[in-house]
């Protein structure tokens, strides 16, 4: 009788420890996802200052057109960035948020091509040269947070895989997150 009492509280104080780790490691990765959250959100900033500055600089029909197509891209990213806000370890909704965030891409590259002036030395290339450096150093920061969001994403995936604390993921629900 004493060695299965012995055996339910060793059960149960493991099953207590290994929901702890698990648990923190899930709030480790909301923490990352937060920080990312947060830097999307000065992109977002950036986009919508481009937008209000759409009086200035070039102002011809293609500029015209891929601004808007970055604007809708700056929207699309926002609405993902809200969906995954709330489930940060959903591999649908980071597959969203990583698509959103390659559309925003290209439509900036899309809008940077279209948008440099036809002879360089007057105030649009300065311009361009500012919103360029703006964007070039949020990326790299970017690219720093959304790492330190994937390594918080894989020691999650890797508790949640390891044998026994993945019975314990199972009967709890807890899945693998996905990386962006």
């Amino acid at each position: 009788m004493w060695i299965l009492v012995l055996a339910l509280a060793l059960l149960l104080f493991w099953a207590v420890g290994a929901y702890g780790r698990l648990a923190r490691l899930r709030a480790a990765v909301h923490r990352a996802f937060g920080a990312l959250d947060a830097h999307q959100l000065r992109l977002l900033a950036l986009l919508s200052e481009l937008e209000a500055a759409s009086g200035s600089g070039a102002t011809h029909a293609r500029a015209q057109a891929a601004r808007a197509v970055l604007v809708a891209a700056g929207a699309g990213l926002a609405e993902a960035l809200a969906v995954a806000r709330a489930r940060p370890l959903d591999a649908a909704a980071l597959d969203a948020l990583a698509a959103q965030q390659r559309s925003l891409a290209a439509a900036w590259a899309e809008w940077r091509r279209s948008a440099q002036p036809e002879e360089g030395g007057d105030a649009s290339s300065e311009d361009m040269a500012q919103w360029e450096q703006r964007h070039a150093q949020l990326e790299e920061q970017l690219a720093g947070v959304r790492a330190a969001f994937n390594e918080a994403v894989e020691r999650h995936n890797a508790a949640v895989a390891q044998f026994p604390a993945s019975l314990l993921a199972w009967l709890l629900g807890l899945r693998p997150g996905s990386r962006l």
